[in-house]
């Protein structure tokens, strides 16, 4: 999926021009098709823009046009496996820190290590 979205730069909002969110994932069966088992990547980019600041002692967004911030691509690698009602999975999110603010000047969440299960107890 790409997206594409214009706006004027005297605009009350300012928005990246492109984002492409997309997810990559190979699943099947395994183990006599007893297991499900998936595992992919997520790859979200957005292109450059002057993404709104943050004043947190009012918790307002300010528009600004001083700091024009430029965006790597991040990716989420996972590996899910599903049982009946019980999915555990993996996951190591922003592999390759990319250093981007989610607004002005506040930074992404650095790289982490997640895992976990759910059980659903009606099936």
């Amino acid at each position: 999926q790409l997206n594409y979205q214009s706006y004027n730069i005297e605009s009350v909002v300012s928005y990246p021009q492109f984002v492409y969110p997309s997810r990559f994932y190979y699943q099947n069966k395994i183990f006599k098709k007893a297991m499900l088992g998936k595992v992919g990547a997520d790859i979200n980019y957005s292109s450059s823009y002057y993404n709104p600041a943050y004043i947190g002692a009012t918790g307002q967004y300010l528009v600004q046009q001083t700091a024009h911030d430029s965006y790597l691509p991040t990716l989420d690698a996972f590996v899910s496996v599903r049982v009946r009602g019980v999915r555990a999975y993996v996951m190591f999110q922003n592999v390759f820190s990319s250093g981007s603010f989610s607004a002005f000047p506040y930074p992404m969440p650095d790289r982490a290590f997640k895992f976990g299960f759910e059980w659903k107890f009606w099936d």
